[in-house]
């Protein structure tokens, strides 16, 4: 199954890693969906069935682990608010980390 970008703008946010992180949640979702619908409405069986379930889990442990990266982000600074503790947000210092992978 392709990766597609997501098309839309997801939020408007200062910090580009919340922003990364968030589309390619919404793209890993987005195929795990796509994915579970195939198998529960597709009626295939045998090879084509287990193909399918390997994909299914597949798509929902990227979506999990996607969702895990975003989620800890945002807990790691606050990410999106304009300030943290009365203090510039932290993009704006210069103080995130690099993209995990």
């Amino acid at each position: 199954m392709p990766i597609h970008r997501a098309s839309t703008c997801l939020m408007a946010s200062f910090c580009p890693i919340r922003r990364t992180l968030a589309s390619q949640f919404a793209i890993a979702a987005r195929q795990y969906a796509e994915t579970a619908a195939s198998l529960a409405t597709l009626g295939e069986s045998g090879i084509e069935y287990t193909r399918l379930c390997d994909q299914t889990i597949e798509a929902q442990a990227r979506s999990e682990a996607a969702l895990k990266a975003f989620t800890e982000h945002v807990a790691s600074h606050q990410c999106g608010e304009v300030t943290q503790n009365g203090k510039e947000h932290l993009c704006a210092q210069g103080k995130h980390g690099r993209l995990p992978f």
